[in-house]
């Protein structure tokens, strides 16, 4: 019986060795007719290529080579159409594969991702078409779709349209016009129905995105020694957890956990989420200064009015569960990544799998009175509906009581400038400002720029706000930083009283971390100044209406600047030009704390995207904005209020802020 076993064991170690036993390892392998980045043949012109341009007799020797998927140079193109966008709205691609006579093929399975429609042929006999009709003209009509991941389409005449030898699998993509801004074509050919889509991402495919990702944050990673992280460990670590049961979700998951520990508060990690991340918590949590309160979805009341504030959840404390959405934060300020956690907080599968707590169709929240001598535990339903994390109501811009002027600010963007700046001139006989720039995460500094020489005296000297310097990569164009907008000292468009300040600003400059010698550009410096305002480059942009720099007056009144860890980016440059100002009083929370210029790039296989700051960026205090933020004057967080003009068991969020005005200090 032991020599029949060893004999079976034997034969069946031969039959592994060359190939002949597929039904014992191999039987649920599909087998690639066109594999996955597969090389085309493709044809992008202008023109129409010949008639039997989709057949196996086709010699398509001229045309070029390239690797699947076509398109403007998005995260899913390999091969980008420089010449298409704008003059034609047609590529044609071609791929040859080899058949066996004893090769048995009942049915084939054609993926693609597209944008917008696509027509395919396999041996020059059409089987799979998708957002593209033919009137009987002739002439084709193409919907619009959105590429959003690989779509299956059934060949079921594949048998009786094969032959022994070379077959040729043709498609044409079409776009809905030459104006679209995209265009996606990314196929292959498969023998079977994939089961789940993970399987179109091999154990090779994922090592394969771990090195070039380690590659590429070793080249542009601006902020990768800033907190001392030795990432190479934990790289290695999700390189050893790679193996055939690997899923998107999770590879995803363990990158961006890794790129959070960089400190870059701009980085990111974006992949197509799975269905298991639609389930959110079925409240809206508030940050207040006495705790996280749980509001009801749709409402501004307490889910339990008497006891407004979360405790625990499924049994663990809240903090827990911040400290697990704090992964998949970036290592920014304190204020800036309890902010960003509760976003994560609504995640709550995705959370309990990283606090290996079982998954359940509702959700036990801990939660407890203002005093603390009165709790409930609450249990109730997660929800599909989606998460939010609640806000302080804010106002629309209005001169306010006591002759005051209010001027929100909800975003950082060029169309905002003239507004602003005719607000500050309807307001020039106020008694004090007040700008609101909570929950504004960042955008350009046109509107600083545009504003700040309305408060500074008429012969101020130029202000340098901001130094920075950017990693040199090849992939990067030189002063790419321009567009901040700031420049080399030794930039031709400085004139000498900005190269003198620059020169003092350089002099005093001691970053509290120094960017490694050699991998970084010379400091670049971002000035401000009456003459600089409404300035780009060396020409005057038109922020202050139809005059000239002249049309700025000094506001010299009291100026109270209301923010809080919402306030972002070009927000926190914002506010760390005003803090300067002698007039001005922040209060409210500390900024977020983020400075840079971000970059993204495309993992190969998995299309994870990565986007990370090539830009070290520090105040003229050597301050890194990153891991800080900007600092208040006043330090207020909203609270739980019994509204005034409603019943006492109504409560919303407001935040308390001195309507009295400090005095300003003399310039």
């Amino acid at each position: 019986m032991r020599e029949i076993f060893r004999t079976l064991v034997l034969l069946a170690a031969i039959g592994v060795s060359l190939g002949i036993l597929p039904e014992i390892c191999e039987a649920d392998a599909p087998e690639f007719l066109v594999p996955k980045n597969a090389q085309w043949k493709y044809y992008a012109e202008k023109a129409n290529p010949p008639k039997n341009w989709n057949t196996a007799a086709f010699d398509d020797t001229p045309w070029k080579t390239g690797k699947a998927g076509f398109g403007y140079g998005d995260c899913d193109d390999q091969t980008v159409l420089r010449n298409m966008q704008g003059r034609f709205t047609s590529v044609h691609i071609r791929r040859t594969f080899d058949l066996a006579k004893d090769d048995k093929v009942d049915a084939l399975f054609l993926y693609l991702n597209f944008d917008d429609g696509f027509v395919a042929y396999l041996n020059g006999t059409r089987v799979a078409t998708s957002f593209v009709n033919q009137h009987g003209t002739g002439a084709l009509r193409v919907g619009s779709h959105e590429a959003g991941g690989y779509e299956s389409f059934e060949i079921k005449d594949a048998a009786r349209i094969l032959k022994t030898g070379k077959n040729v699998l043709a498609i044409e993509g079409h776009n809905a016009n030459v104006e679209s801004s995209d265009f996606s074509l990314d196929p292959f050919l498969v023998d079977r129905k994939l089961d789940d889509e993970d399987v179109l991402i091999s154990v090779d495919d994922y090592l394969a995105d771990l090195d070039e990702f380690e590659k590429r944050l070793l080249d542009q990673s601006s902020y990768l020694t800033r907190r001392g992280f030795d990432f190479e460990p934990e790289l290695e670590q999700l390189r050893e957890r790679i193996n055939k049961d690997t899923k998107l979700q999770h590879f995803a998951s363990g990158l961006q956990k890794l790129v959070m520990k960089i400190g870059d508060c701009h980085a990111a990690v974006i992949f197509r989420k799975p269905d298991i991340e639609r389930v959110f918590m079925p409240f809206r949590p508030a940050d207040t200064e006495v705790g996280l309160v749980a509001l009801r979805i749709n409402a501004t009341e307490p889910l339990v009015r008497e006891c407004p504030y979360i405790e625990s959840i499924d049994g663990l404390p809240t903090e827990k569960w911040m400290e697990a959405a704090a992964k998949y934060v970036p290592r920014g300020s304190p204020q800036f990544m309890r902010q960003r956690s509760l976003s994560w907080l609504g995640l709550v599968n995705v959370l309990r799998d990283d606090l290996h707590l079982p998954k359940s169709e509702t959700v036990m929240i801990g939660l407890r009175s203002i005093d603390g001598k009165k709790r409930v535990q609450h249990r109730q339903r997660v929800t599909q509906q989606g998460f939010e994390v609640a806000k302080v109501r804010l106002k629309v811009t209005r001169k306010l009581d006591g002759n005051i002027g209010y001027i929100r600010i909800p975003a950082m963007e060029n169309r905002l400038v003239e507004p602003i700046v005719g607000h500050i001139k309807e307001f020039r006989d106020t008694e004090g400002l007040i700008f609101d720039v909570r929950g504004n995460s960042g955008g350009t500094y046109a509107i600083l720029r545009g504003i700040y020489g309305f408060f500074i005296p008429d012969h101020a000297r130029p202000y340098v706000t901001n130094i920075a310097a950017y990693r040199l990569s090849s992939r990067f164009p030189s002063n790419h930083i321009a567009y901040r907008p700031t420049y080399r000292a030794n930039w031709d468009g400085w004139n000498d009283v900005e190269r003198d300040a620059i020169a003092k600003a350089a002099k005093g400059f001691k970053p509290e971390w120094i960017p490694p010698v050699g991998k970084f550009s010379q400091w670049h410096y971002m000035v401000l100044s009456r003459e600089r305002s409404g300035r780009r480059g060396g020409r005057l942009w038109r922020v202050i209406g139809r005059g000239s720099p002249k049309d700025y007056f000094y506001y010299d009144k009291p100026i109270v600047v209301l923010c809080n860890a919402e306030s972002f980016s070009a927000t926190d440059g914002f506010l760390s030009a005003f803090a300067d100002l002698p007039q001005v009083t922040l209060v409210g929370e500390p900024s977020g704390g983020g400075s840079g210029a971000t970059r993204r790039f495309c993992l190969s296989n998995t299309q994870v995207l990565v986007a990370l700051s090539s830009m070290a960026s520090f105040r003229a205090n050597g301050k890194t904005f990153d891991g800080n933020g900007i600092e208040v004057d006043v330090a207020i967080k909203p609270t739980l209020v019994t509204a005034a003009a409603a019943p006492a068991t109504k409560r919303t969020l407001r935040m308390s802020a001195p309507m009295t005005l400090p005095t300003a200090s003399s310039p």
